[in-house]
């Protein structure tokens, strides 16, 4: 939810401000994700920016889990994009986006499975997930 925020640091020390002593923030931000609440998708954080932010409005016992792998991103990429297809803007553009969403289904379809077994099995790179979920304990 950060990545709404026009200065997350600024944020990030409103949470800790408001939250009460030792008990737990928790969020999620996404990072292999499309742009989203247009206009107002300001930010993608890595795992390190997200470390930095919480420690330095207070925060101890950070914890940064990556959600999902890169299989998944391309699941989620090859998904949106069949979708997309499906549903054209204009009718005429039906001529070219039903042929390549008959070979995108397919392979979204695969793609999700792939990485539903990738998660379970604790597969996939670690390096272009879905999102990061986040947890710290406020001091």
């Amino acid at each position: 939810m950060i990545e709404h925020a026009e200065d997350p640091e600024q944020f990030i020390q409103e949470m800790a401000r408001v939250l009460k002593r030792e008990n737990t923030l928790l969020l999620t931000v996404p990072w292999s994700a499309r742009r989203h609440y247009i206009p107002h998708d300001y930010h993608r954080f890595t795992r390190e920016r997200l470390g930095i932010l919480l420690d330095q409005s207070g925060f101890d016992e950070i914890q940064i889990t990556e959600r999902g792998s890169d299989i998944g991103a391309i699941a989620n990429k090859l998904t949106v994009l069949t979708l997309r297809l499906l549903h054209p803007e204009k009718p005429f553009d039906w001529i070219w986006t039903l042929p390549l969403s008959l070979v995108c289904l397919p392979l979204a379809s695969r793609f999700l499975v792939a990485a539903h077994c990738a998660d379970a099995l604790g597969k996939g790179g670690e390096e272009d997930p879905l999102g990061y979920f986040v947890s710290g304990r406020q001091a």
